[in-house]
């Protein structure tokens, strides 16, 4: 700006004295013509800061909490002056830029969902109840005092500092101690006089089951299928010559048995065929109370390069049963004595006895365990529990994390990238 040179339009914002005080006011210049737009008093004890922020249809001008705001009309782009009329001192400018469109939002340490559980360092130290002192406490004692309160607050729309002050009191009663501050996903076994009855989850991020993750767990087991129920086959067999015949290769065996089906001993072979062990080519029982009859026959189907081969062993008993033969399943269907096992799947046990031919296999599945669920305020923490305090034996048990969460509202239009989806799962054994 020249020394002399008229301004053409500006908006001016001053503190000037009015009426033995002060007055914060905005006016408008545009030509020759000078508007007011706003006043306002304000108190003057000594030196000041006048702020004054333009955004695109307004300008706002303020002196400690006193402010004034005035449309901005057409005056658009140009320079900023101090101006002063009788003694005055500036002892300071600074200009500033607007961000146009701002939104706070908290950044995660983790790239993805599946990642932040991974950080899981795949410990499981024990949490015993009363550990930070005090009688120790049974979770069934804890949950029949407060059990009834967790359904409420752990819905979407409940209070945090509710559920907060709960859990707090959860930990007090159980005597036991959490983290700060983790680093990465901690679990810990929570245990008291009756066994394993929950697990303490610890995150450095929430983990909210309160609103957009599902938590399960299940325990993994192993389960008996009876392929078909036993099956008896009176086969017309001339009887076997005792001290000729007998003992002798496993076909004179079979026959001699099946000439005399003894359906009796149906329930024995079922209960017997669950327990058998094999390793090192000898077959077991893995615990008492199981025997099988001393004409009584082990077969396994078992998968190999060349396909699917039944194994034949003796009956065990004090000893281990040993392994006779291995035939081919073409071998198997060419002998009367064994055809009827000549379908069997890889995987698949059974006994051969007196006519009685029983056979099924070994499942690998995970159970699912209920569980009642309490996280802290900020869902940093949560506790696991069998629910009403019960212990979990001991096996090998998964926890599952399912997130599903929304980026954005949907408008209606396909957009991937809407919705979020990721899961992931710790295992734990004990």
């Amino acid at each position: 700006m020249g020394a002399g040179t008229p301004i053409p339009q500006a908006i001016l914002a001053t503190v000037e004295p009015s009426a033995g005080s002060y007055s914060l006011v905005l006016r408008a210049r545009s030509g020759a013509s000078e508007t007011e737009l706003a006043r306002t008093a304000v108190a003057v004890t000594g030196p000041i800061l006048l702020d004054v922020t333009v955004f695109d249809d307004t300008v706002r001008a303020a002196v400690g909490d006193t402010m004034i705001e005035a449309p901005r009309g057409a005056i658009r782009e140009g320079r900023v002056a101090l101006v002063a009329s009788g003694p005055a001192i500036f002892s300071g400018l600074s200009v500033g830029a607007l961000s146009i469109y701002t939104f706070e939002f908290v950044t995660r340490r983790f790239a993805s969902f599946a990642e932040h559980m991974q950080s899981h360092d795949g410990k499981l130290p024990v949490m015993t109840t009363g550990a930070f002192g005090g009688a120790p406490a049974t979770a069934a004692a804890v949950l029949a005092g407060h059990g009834a309160a967790i359904g409420a607050i752990m819905t979407a729309d409940a209070d945090p500092q509710a559920r907060q002050a709960l859990f707090a009191t959860v930990v007090a009663a159980l005597g036991i101690g959490l983290s700060k501050a983790p680093r990465t996903v901690t679990t810990a076994r929570l245990s008291d006089a009756s066994g394993t009855v929950g697990i303490v989850l610890q995150s450095p991020e929430p983990l909210s089951i309160t609103q957009d993750l599902a938590l399960s767990f299940t325990r993994h087991i192993r389960v008996w299928v009876w392929d078909l129920p036993p099956i008896v086959l009176p086969m017309p067999v001339a009887p076997a010559r005792p001290g000729v015949d007998l003992p002798h290769a496993v076909e004179t065996i079979a026959r001699f048995a099946l000439t005399v089906p003894r359906t009796g001993d149906t329930a024995a072979i079922e209960k017997a065929v669950t327990a058998l062990q094999f390793e090192n080519g000898q077959v077991r029982f893995t615990g008492r109370g199981n025997s099988l009859p001393a004409a009584a026959h082990v077969l396994r189907a078992i998968a190999t390069p060349t396909g699917v081969m039944l194994e034949i062993y003796d009956p065990p008993g004090a000893k281990a049963g040993a392994r006779r033969e291995i035939l081919t399943m073409q071998q198997v269907a060419s002998r009367k004595d064994l055809a009827a096992a000549a379908k069997l799947p890889a995987g698949a046990i059974g006994v051969i006895n007196g006519g009685i031919i029983a056979w099924g296999h070994w499942v690998e599945t995970d159970l699912a365990v209920p569980v009642t669920l309490l996280s802290n305020g900020d869902e940093t923490a949560i506790l696991v529990f069998a629910p009403g305090g019960a212990a979990w034996p001991a096996g090998q048990y998964k926890l599952h994390a399912k997130l599903d969460r929304d980026r954005w509202a949907n408008t209606g239009a396909p957009d991937p990238e809407q919705h979020y989806h990721d899961e992931a799962t710790l295992a734990l054994t004990w």
